[in-house]
């Protein structure tokens, strides 16, 4: 019938775009016409012994050149949690509305899952563990992330809801700090090796953080 041949994939849409791959030429013609009917969404067949989800995180990592990142949207009691990206300028100033806050995320080590760079990432951008502390709110590390986006420079994300409806993580008083360090810096920027790679938390409402975000992150709280 088919040979046992299955593929899996993702359908990826951002800001009301889709984002399609093109098709290898088959033929000896090396222009990529827009409209040639060679395009494609991104997806391949599965490896021995992978589940569909597998194998479309790895197809996506495939495309992407390993660049694959995961993390949480953590919302506790209607307030979000950010945190600041360290400043690369020479400015120490950390000002809410620069632009410079994320959600904490990080990219998958070697032979990782998205949930557990997910958690690990949490753990070393803000001393925060879940699992531990909270685990009535954690999803179950078999569970799909709740958002998938593709960042500015083509990196792709994957990422978790934490709904703490009851505000538990908020009023934890919970002192976040980043133990993630910086290395491997550029010349201009090797002033800010051994900085940490976060340098602020702040908890904000849906209006203040669609303001203060990367623009790759808005959606989340439009």
């Amino acid at each position: 019938m088919d040979k046992g041949k299955v593929s899996s994939g993702f359908l990826i849409e951002s800001d009301g775009l889709f984002l399609l791959a093109h098709a290898t030429q088959r033929k000896d013609d090396p222009n990529i016409k827009q409209f040639d009917g060679q395009w494609t969404v991104i997806k391949g067949e599965l490896d021995a012994n992978e589940t569909v989800w597998q194998a479309a995180v790895r197809r996506a990592r495939e495309m992407d050149k390993g660049k694959v990142s995961s993390g949480f949207l953590i919302e506790s009691d209607g307030l979000f949690l950010l945190a600041h990206a360290t400043q690369r300028k020479d400015d120490p100033n950390i000002k809410q509305f620069d632009g410079q806050w994320t959600v904490i995320k990080g990219e998958l080590d070697a032979n990782e899952t998205v949930w557990q760079a997910a958690v690990r990432e949490l753990k070393e951008e803000a001393s925060l563990d879940l699992i531990e502390m909270f685990p009535s709110l954690v999803p179950t590390d078999t569970e799909t992330p709740n958002f998938s986006y593709k960042t500015g420079r083509g990196k792709q994300v994957y990422l978790f809801w934490i709904n703490d409806t009851m505000g538990l993580i908020k009023n934890a008083n919970i002192e976040f700090k980043c133990t993630s360090i910086l290395h491997g810096m550029p010349p201009k920027l090797a002033h800010r090796t051994g900085a940490p790679e976060v340098d602020a938390f702040m908890w904000v409402t849906k209006e203040e953080a669609v303001k203060m975000v990367f623009p790759s992150l808005r959606f989340l709280f439009k």
